[in-house]
Order: structure tokens, then sequence, then C-alpha cells
């Protein structure tokens, strides 16, 4: 490189002695107090520039460094791997198999952890050159309840966020600034490191300390009024998330272009994080326990109805409000671990044909008499009467050809529901689990509004 030669007019095998009287001539030349005060400014500039060439050029390690190629590489859009510059320089004589690493230089020079520990850092602005969009993201995590999933949400969100100065178009000077292209590093922003390490001589890319990687020079009063140099500043947003019908208990919804800004990057995103949680307290609807697009709860009848069927009974509530109307016909007997499965009561289905639901599971408990209920004999006798003969295969049998269809004869706003009846080997091993699950309780009966309780956990 002979960018510095050129700065103090000198050839690149000019001597110590040449390399001073150059610098010499050029600073009474270009002192600020040497010049008429409208030349002053880019005489401060060009001050600072031939004096920082010859603070690298007369000193003989900083000379050899920089006559090396310790300016920037050309090679900027080329591979990736060209960033380092591998010298193999075996020392010692080391053969085949010797072990020339260090450990701790090694996983330092990958960790940037060694080299110059004094690197300048760069005080103008909030980002570097080796950000990527994904750092200017901007992210908002919420809990959700099972409503929110089953309806859908609108999320609002006011935040605020940093955007390019609209004052000097993210250069961080202001208007007709007296800028100069640094010498170091050829206005790139970036020069060469070499490092030395177990016998090889490693070059690698970083950001200039001279002029802090903007690759030019300026005073400190050409700096941007609105955003000081900064190139960005705060500014406050409102963003609107949109949590679909039937989401996945946890999900990510992403807005692009509504992140943070900075110069020559893409814009990054703003990212909504939700999780479901199931609490009672937040949750309105936790009598009801959700797997993919299936929805679970359990309900509890009386031993009377299990075994002789029952009709008009406003059983299950839905998340919307809907009543659904459960009739049992006559002969039909729901046993301890039946279930009733109801199509097309479950969760909505994202993006499916006609606006599909899952299926809603209900687990049917029943409620035996308490001990000592019967008071005489009599008692005993009929029902031996009544269930003693009863062929329990043939009336099975009949059941199966009953309708499980029937019309409300209610003026209510319960609906008739289709339904199956299946035992606890035809359901889903997930839907048995809850149902053995001794933590889900019941809550009790109303027999005045035929409320059939709901099941906590």
């Amino acid at each position: 490189m002979t960018r510095l030669y050129e700065v103090l007019g000198v050839e690149v095998s000019a001597t110590e002695g040449e390399i001073r009287k150059a610098y010499r001539k050029l600073a009474l030349k270009y002192h600020p107090d040497k010049v008429s005060p409208e030349l002053r400014d880019e005489s401060e500039i060009k001050f600072k520039e031939i004096t920082e060439a010859y603070e690298i050029l007369s000193d003989e390690h900083k000379r050899n460094e920089y006559d090396l190629g310790g300016g920037p590489n050309n090679n900027r859009n080329g591979n990736p791997f060209d960033d380092f510059d591998f010298d193999f320089e075996f020392s010692n004589g080391g053969g085949h198999g010797a072990n020339f690493f260090d450990e701790g230089d090694f996983a330092q020079f990958f960790t940037g952890n060694g080299g110059n520990g004094n690197r300048k850092t760069n005080n103008h602005r909030d980002f570097n050159q080796r950000q990527t969009s994904k750092d200017l993201d901007i992210t908002f995590d919420i809990d959700v309840t099972l409503s929110d999933l089953y309806f859908g949400k609108l999320i609002k969100k006011t935040y605020k966020r940093k955007i390019i100065c609209v004052k000097c178009k993210g250069n961080g000077l202001r208007k007709n600034a007296v800028k100069i292209t640094c010498p170091i590093c050829n206005g790139q922003g970036i020069t060469q490191e070499y490092r030395r390490m177990g016998g090889m001589t490693f070059a690698q890319r970083v950001e200039c300390n001279q002029c802090e990687g903007l690759g030019i020079y300026s005073r400190p009063d050409d700096k941007c009024r609105k955003c000081k140099g900064n190139l960005v500043i705060d500014d406050e947003n409102i963003v609107e998330f949109k949590i679909e019908k039937g989401s996945p208990n946890i999900g990510t919804v992403e807005m692009s272009s509504m992140g943070n800004e900075y110069p020559n990057i893409k814009t990054g995103k703003a990212i909504l994080n939700f999780k479901f949680i199931q609490d009672d307290e937040l949750n309105n609807n936790s009598m009801f326990f959700r797997d993919g697009d299936n929805l679970f709860t359990k309900i509890s009848i009386n031993l009377v109805d299990a075994l002789c069927g029952f009709e008009n009974n406003r059983l299950i509530k839905t998340i919307d409000n809907r009543w659904l109307n459960i009739k049992i016909p006559m002969g039909k007997v729901l046993k301890p671990g039946d279930s009733i499965i109801i199509k097309g009561e479950g969760m909505p289905i994202p993006n499916s044909y006609l606006s599909s639901h899952g299926d809603l599971y209900v687990g049917v408990e029943i409620i035996f008499p308490k001990d000592n209920w019967m008071l005489e004999r009599n008692d005993k006798n009929r029902l031996i009467d009544v269930l003693g003969h009863v062929n329990s295969k043939e009336n099975e049998s009949k059941s199966k050809d009953a309708s499980n269809n029937a019309d409300d004869d209610n003026d209510d706003d319960s609906q008739p529901t289709v339904f199956q009846i299946k035992d606890k080997n035809s359901v889903p091993k997930t839907f048995n689990t809850y149902i053995n699950n001794t933590d889900v309780k019941n809550f009790g009966t109303d027999s005045k509004s035929k409320w059939f309780g709901w099941f906590g956990w």
C-alpha cells in the first residue's frame, strides 16, 4: 500500500529522515494557526491526516505492518474465507503430527479475546458493520388464553425503535460538512490485523481504529445536530399483530420492516412470541384441555341417567357460548370409561377448507349412590326384578340401532348434537391419560339448571 506515503509526498523507499523532513514541511504548511480563517476547517483535517500518516511511517514496527498489507482487502465480495490469509510457517522443525497449535491461542483467535485488547470501539454508531437485520429485530412476549386461540386475537403494541436520521439521511454529518477520506483504510472502514499463532500468520479484517469504521474524517462540530453523529434517532411506533384462529399453543407472528433501522442494513422485524397458559384466573375456559385440534372435557351424570338414557339435557357449553343438547336413547347404557365424541366442536383448524374444526371428546363419569342408600329389602328386590334378567348383549345390540340424533323440543339456546359413544379402547391415548388424571375433579351437579359440572385442574 502507498496511500500514507502519498499523503506525505515521499517514495515507499524513503528513509526515516526523509519522512521526518516531509512531515515537518507539510505540518508548517497546514497548521491551523498558519492559514486564513476561511481555510481553517479544511486545514485542521489535513493536518490530522498527515500527523497520523507520520505516526505510522515513523514507527518501524507499524510501518512494516502497513507495508505487509495493513489496509483493506479489496476482495470484499468474494469467498468469505478470503478474509483470512494463511501463511503456514512451521518452526522448530516440527514434523508430521507435531502439535504446533496452542489450544488457548486458537480459541482466543475465534472468540476475539486475543490480539490488541485496547482496540478503540466505535462511539458514533449503535451497530457496527457486522450487524445483520436479525440484530435489529424487536421482540414482544405475551401469554394468551384458550379463547384467544379459539377466536383469534388482534394485539396492538406501542414501542420505541431506532430509525435512520431524517436530517442527515444516515451519514451522521451536517450539510456542507468537510469530509476527508481516511488514509489508513483508504475510505473502506476496515483494515487487516495480523496475528501469529502456532507457527502460522493470520490476517483478519477488523474495523479501522483511526476512523472508527466510517472511512472518513470530520470535525466534531460537523456532526449532525439531530442524531449527534449516531446515524439513527428514536421513534415511537405502533404495530398490530394478528393471532389467527386455531393457532398453536406456542407460536410467533412477525411483521417485516417494523423493527430498528440502520444504514445499508435491511430493517429488522417486529416479532410477537405468544404462549398459552392454563391459568384458571386468566382463562375462562379452563374446563377444556387442548390436544392439537381436539378439545377434551368431562361431564358427570347420575346412575339413573346412565342406565335409562336421557334427553333434553344441556350437558356442554362450548367456548363460543353455545349449549350442546345431548340425548341418549332409552336402552343405551353409559358405562364408566365411556366417552362421547362430538365431531366438529373442537378447535378451528387454520387454513382449512370451509373453516373446519377438530372434535370434542367428552369423558363420562357416573355418579353412584352413597353407601347405605337402600332402606328396605324391597329396594333390592325391585332392582333385581328390573336388572337381574336383562340380557346385556341383546341390549347393547339394540342400542347400536337407536338413533343418536333428536330434535330439541325446548325453546332455549341449546342445539341437537350429532355424537358417537366409544369405549376407552377406541379413543386416543392422550384422552385416556386425561380421563384418568385424578387431579381433574368434578365440581358437582346442579339439578335445577341441569348443570352437570365442570372440571378444573
